[in-house]
């Protein structure tokens, strides 16, 4: 059943299936061909079958920037899950909750971040894996 597009209600997402799979495979063969494992941001598309598609494609996992994120994907079954900004202290318990479920990941970006999950670490029975990152390059702008 095709609708006239002036009849949609907006705003209304228009996606060209087939292009947006050809992007999904040529950025996927892209990061395989340098060796690189693609874990797509999920919060472009924010749809679960657009992040299905990523990963058939060959994606790792999702990269998300909330917990409501993460929380959405591992309830769709999505287990490889990295959580790409610093964790307020009082976030720790939420995201060990998470873990308990998961195999996810956090990053450590301040010696504060890394002392708060130390502590809060030692009341779950899993322990929250993370990545400690270097700081973003400095750059000069003419």
């Amino acid at each position: 059943m095709s609708i006239p597009i002036a009849s949609l209600d907006t705003p209304a997402a228009l996606v060209d299936i087939p292009q947006m799979q050809r992007n999904i495979q040529r950025m996927q063969q892209r990061m395989s061909s340098l060796g690189v494992r693609l874990r797509p941001h999920i919060k472009t598309s924010k749809c679960l079958p657009v992040i299905h598609a990523q990963i058939a494609a060959g994606a790792s996992g999702v990269t998300v920037s909330t917990l409501k994120e993460a929380e959405h994907c591992f309830a769709a079954g999505i287990s490889d899950v990295f959580y790409a900004v610093a964790i307020a202290p009082n976030k720790l318990p939420q995201v060990l909750a998470l873990r308990r479920k998961t195999a996810s990941r956090v990053p450590r970006p301040s010696s504060l971040s890394v002392s708060s999950m130390t502590n809060a670490s030692t009341y779950g029975s899993k322990s929250i894996a993370t990545a400690i990152a270097p700081a973003w390059p400095r750059m000069t702008l003419y």
